[in-house]
């Protein structure tokens, strides 16, 4: 990537301006995406995060735009300055994947074993530092045009940054491999490469060798006549929902019984094997428990009784404070109100839940279809009348849920057969089952890091930002304290 490249990315941005499309949103996304897979290394990366996220992809995209998850250039590599050929039987030189921080050799132990040779990219190594201030650049030029979406993508190329360096750390890496071998080795449709530690470094990584197809590869596949299940089942005969479902199960369970979450679970990192297994192949990012184990299993079980027809969406709410705000609604319930001001704020959501729903169906579908955020979104007017804030420390842990469930969101919308609730519900159905048989700690912790002065200061707040930004929740809110 070059200054030339920058100017000429402005250049296209300046010409969509001031064309007469009609979907100049549209133009600025397919303008990124296609200068973004070109370059390579970390911009592959970048643009490999945009794909998971619907609200980015929507609207223009198809399943060829998936191939950015596989189909990455590759890159001239001296294999044997890595690797101990004495351990050996037979190399493939040429690569059989590559990803955008690493490249994938095939090659047969003497012991016998196929193994995956994954060499971390010397240009990735060379350029990272550079590349990432140039991508900022770039970034916050897309923003400027891009402005009316609702995606804050600088906050995304500053969280994106901050994990790179993780995905370079190969030691880490082994780490996590071996921690999730030993989770799922006992597992019957979940696999697990192992990691040969005496032949892995800082910059290889050497592995078992896993026979299959990634969902990016199956997504690319599909057209109006070979629908995402037709094309699995014909190269694996496996059921892809069935798989789908048993990803987003791990997901969630782990979450609640589990130290760490996959962290990184976008449609390429997803193996799809026979017999309906699946496999993980990328753990250079993961995601620790919640803070609370408890909540967010509330927060999964008030979720499930929306998708199941329940219309207690301030109890979903109510969760999700407890979830990833906890110190917000601690401070609440550290005021003279106690409870009663979260309640009622709940009780508003409810309120206008119902008005949004008799006048406007399709936002009824949202949270059936996947949009959870846009549907609070809606409640609150395009605003953040509710001044949440997310406690960063379960980030990671939200970036790998946004990153499967914007993946199946896609897939569902592609082959419009409306399954993201049945298998959102099937999901969190598998989780209830392994939690129910594991059990949930009781970790949830009603301190706060306020203060009992700042806590009614951060309930001034709230109350100040629901008056500024949504009368009908304010007067909500006021009727039930008055009431």
């Amino acid at each position: 990537m070059s200054y030339s490249i920058i100017y000429e990315l402005l250049s296209k941005f300046m010409s969509i301006r001031f064309n007469n499309s009609l979907n100049k949103e549209y133009e600025y996304k397919r303008t990124l995406y296609n200068t973004l897979k070109k370059s390579g290394g970390v911009y592959i990366k970048f643009l490999q995060i945009l794909s998971t996220m619907y609200d980015f992809m929507n609207g223009w995209s198809g399943p060829k735009e998936y191939e950015v998850f596989n189909k990455v250039p590759f890159e001239n590599i001296d294999l044997n300055r890595y690797i101990d050929i004495n351990n050996f039987e037979s190399i493939c030189y040429e690569p059989f994947a590559s990803g955008s921080f690493a490249q994938l050799y095939k090659g047969k132990l003497k012991s016998g074993e196929v193994v995956a040779i994954k060499v971390l990219r010397p240009s990735v190594e060379r350029n990272l530092k550079k590349d990432l201030l140039e991508l900022k650049r770039i970034v916050k030029i897309f923003s400027f045009f891009a402005s009316s979406n609702m995606l804050d993508y600088n906050m995304a190329f500053n969280e994106f940054s901050s994990t790179c360096l993780l995905e370079t750390d190969y030691i880490n890496e082994v780490s996590n491999m071996n921690y999730f071998y030993n989770l799922y080795k006992s597992n019957s449709r979940i696999v697990i490469p192992k990691a040969y530690l005496n032949m892995s470094n800082e910059k290889v990584i050497v592995q078992d060798f896993i026979d299959g197809y990634t969902l990016a590869d199956l997504m690319a596949k599909t057209d109006i006549n070979n629908p995402l299940d037709k094309v699995t089942y014909d190269l694996t005969k496996s059921d892809i929902w069935s798989q789908i479902m048993v990803v987003g199960g791990e997901a969630l369970r782990t979450a609640i019984t589990a130290d760490f979450v996959y962290g990184d679970p976008h449609p390429g990192n997803i193996m799809i094997l026979p017999d309906d297994k699946i496999a993980f192949i990328d753990f250079g990012i993961v995601a620790n428990k919640p803070l609370s184990q408890e909540a967010f299993y509330l927060w999964m079980k008030s979720y499930y009784d929306i998708l199941v027809g329940g219309e207690d969406y301030g109890k979903l709410l109510e969760s999700s404070y407890m979830c990833f705000c906890p110190d917000l609604i601690n401070a609440f319930r550290r005021c003279s109100f106690e409870n009663d001001f979260v309640n009622y704020i709940a009780k508003a959501i409810n309120s206008k839940a119902s008005l949004l729903y008799d006048k406007n169906d399709k936002m009824q579908n949202l949270i059936q279809n996947g949009h959870f955020i846009k549907m609070f979104t809606g409640f609150i007017d395009n605003k953040n009348a509710l001044n949440i804030k997310l406690d960063m420390r379960n980030f990671q842990l939200l970036k790998a849920m946004q990153a499967f469930l914007s993946s199946i969101t896609t897939i569902d919308n592609k082959d419009a057969n409306n399954r993201f609730a049945k298998l959102m519900i099937g999901s969190m159905k598998y989780a209830f089952k392994y939690c129910d048989i594991l059990g949930v700690k009781k970790d949830y912790s009603y301190n706060t890091k306020y203060s009992v002065n700042e806590s009614y200061q951060v309930l001034v707040d709230a109350i100040s930002s629901i008056a500024e930004n949504d009368e009908f929740l304010f007067n909500s809110i006021l009727k039930g304290m008055n009431s």
